[in-house]
């Protein structure tokens, strides 16, 4: 509200290593991240908040830290940009999949 933009990012990604030495398995790692990123633009100012988590508590906060920016400012909505969205990448999980098998080293990430 009163804001004349903003933007919310939303991530969720994947990530699998594996690392091979004479094809035995030397090390494996895997991790998950989630969060998001809040974005207000009223006149010059900017606002913006992130959290590694995905709540309603979380992006009530957010929302009450980059409302700041819009304190005194009456604000005109900007028209929503034209839908040009294209899907770069396949809704598969690789990670999902069958086992990978590689001769020294393995890097898998996967963002949805």
């Amino acid at each position: 509200a009163r804001a004349d933009d903003g933007e919310l990012f939303i991530e969720r990604s994947e990530s699998e290593s594996l690392a091979f030495t004479d094809g035995k398995l030397k090390q494996a790692n895997y991790s998950t991240d989630l969060g998001f990123g809040l974005r207000a633009v009223a006149g010059e100012a900017v606002g913006y908040a992130h959290a590694d988590a995905l709540t309603k508590d979380a992006l009530l906060r957010a929302v009450d830290a980059v409302s700041a920016v819009t304190r005194g400012h009456s604000g005109e909505a900007a028209l929503p940009p034209s839908g040009t969205n294209l899907h770069l990448y396949d809704a598969v999980n690789p990670l999902s999949g069958p086992a990978l098998a590689g001769p020294s080293q393995t890097h898998v990430r996967w963002c949805g």
